[in-house]
């Protein structure tokens, strides 16, 4: 599949070479361990707590590799927030067929949340957002970048094409189309599935946007 090729990469990104230096492998447990401890903790879960997640035998070794825990917070979050699974496709922007880029799009974003820790993170970075600066930064630089200088201009070449309706703003369908993919994610979680298959959810999404 098309998707395959496109999400394959950011899908993973958590299965990084763990095998080419023990550095590396390392730091990549550290992080494994930090998902997981943040996932059922939250944001507020300290050192101790993640290096024994991470399988190290002292908790100082992960400031070999981090200055401190706001450090490898935001790696973790960054990894695991709302756009970093279809950061790819938004920079490269559509080819021939931007109904086809905008399928892409919501494949990758349900994609990146299959495994539960990962929508558990997502919704631990939106609900501390608020209490923490560099998260709500975050936060504010992704949605800016996808929503305002991404999708909004990519809405408003389509509309000029007649492609895509014209009766409605293209920044607020740019942030419906984010905004529905966003609580599928939450519900997602809250129910541990999803209230319609995938290809319906795609289908529906982008039938709102196209004539």
């Amino acid at each position: 599949m098309r998707r395959t090729e496109i999400c394959s990469e950011i899908t993973l990104i958590w299965q990084v070479s763990r095998v080419t230096n023990a550095e590396r492998t390392t730091k990549q447990q550290i992080l494994d361990g930090a998902r997981i401890v943040f996932a059922k903790q939250g944001f507020h879960s300290t050192i101790k707590e993640i290096a024994k997640a991470a399988g190290l035998t002292s908790p100082s070794l992960i400031f070999w590799y981090f200055a401190d825990k706001d450090q490898l917070l935001m790696e973790v979050a960054t990894r695991s927030s709302p756009f970093s699974h279809i950061s790819s496709l938004l920079e490269s922007g559509p080819g021939e067929s931007a109904r086809e880029w905008f399928e892409d799009v919501a494949r990758c974003y349900l994609d990146g949340y299959r495994d539960s820790v990962e929508r558990r993170i997502f919704l631990q970075i939106v609900g501390s957002a608020p209490s923490i600066s560099a998260l709500r930064a975050m936060l504010s630089e992704q949605l800016t970048s996808a929503i305002s200088n991404r999708l909004t201009k990519i809405i408003e070449k389509e509309q000029r094409l007649s492609l895509i309706r014209s009766n409605a703003d293209p920044e607020f369908l740019a942030q419906s189309f984010l905004g529905t993919l966003y609580a599928l994610v939450t519900r997602w979680e809250v129910e541990g599935h999803l209230p319609w298959t995938e290809d319906v959810i795609v289908k529906q999404l982008v039938d709102g946007l196209f004539l």
